[in-house]
């Protein structure tokens, strides 16, 4: 229907799209909270161990929810295709390579921020900063496979649907809409708000504009998949590392 319209347009979608995909999302992930929270306290008494998979159904609910709203803009509404997302493989050897570098490269920047960020609120006001809710939520699993399963959900269903919504479709509208630093500087920051953290809001926004760099330098998204997804790893290996450290199960 819209593909006559804009198939000479590199940006088709519009900000009422972005912020629809946005609202959506977080209203069904709150309503899949209260439902996930419903059904598992119901089944408690006979499966108990269903309660240690809440957050990663609700985290998957939600990562879906994003996808297939997002899948939906783009290949119903304007019926165009994942090129226009920036899938495309224009070099494969410099798509991984920089995927893979420039995700252990934001990893350990936004690791050094955070830490500095830490640092200087507890020096400042003496508050000691918890943990980002992932982290906690990771280091608190009860089993193996709970870890296996909510890290696989990290490392793989997280960059390629963030991937998507926040550097194919938001920062390619704020370009389009208000050029590339501008565009860049304001996608970030929604990516760091919408991670719903305040003391580590400075980390997400530089490790967002890092995702956004890569994607430029390769003009593939298939990069800042990989280096979101190099960068999610890191972290889970680091959170493994300190459970079996700690002798956690």
């Amino acid at each position: 229907m819209f593909k006559g319209q804009y198939e000479n347009h590199k940006i088709a979608w519009t900000g009422t799209d972005i912020l629809f995909i946005i609202l959506t999302t977080i209203c069904m992930t709150i309503l899949f909270n209260f439902l996930v929270t419903f059904l598992l306290d119901y089944l408690a008494h006979i499966m108990p161990q269903l309660l240690s998979y809440k957050r990663v159904i609700v985290n998957f609910l939600q990562f879906a929810t994003m996808l297939t709203v997002s899948m939906y803009i783009i290949l119903t509404k304007y019926n165009l295709s994942l090129k226009n997302l920036g899938f495309q493989v224009i070099d494969l050897k410099r798509i991984i390579t920089l995927g893979v570098i420039g995700g252990f490269g934001i990893c350990s920047m936004v690791m050094l921020v955070n830490l500095g960020v830490q640092k200087l609120i507890m020096d400042w006001w003496g508050i000691m900063i918890p943990s980002q809710p992932i982290i906690s939520e990771l280091m608190d699993t009860h089993s193996q496979l709970t870890f296996v399963v909510y890290a696989s959900l990290i490392v793989i269903v997280a960059p390629i649907t963030e991937e998507i919504f926040f550097r194919g479709l938001m920062y390619q509208y704020f370009k389009d809409k208000f050029g590339l630093i501008k565009g860049g500087f304001l996608a970030a920051g929604i990516f760091g708000i919408l991670h719903f953290s305040l003391w580590s809001f400075l980390a997400t926004f530089l490790g967002g504009l890092g995702l956004i760099i890569l994607y430029e330098m390769s003009q593939s998204l298939y990069t800042s998949i990989i280096a979101h997804a190099t960068w999610n790893f890191i972290i889970v290996t680091i959170i493994y590392v300190l459970r079996q450290v700690n002798g956690m199960v």
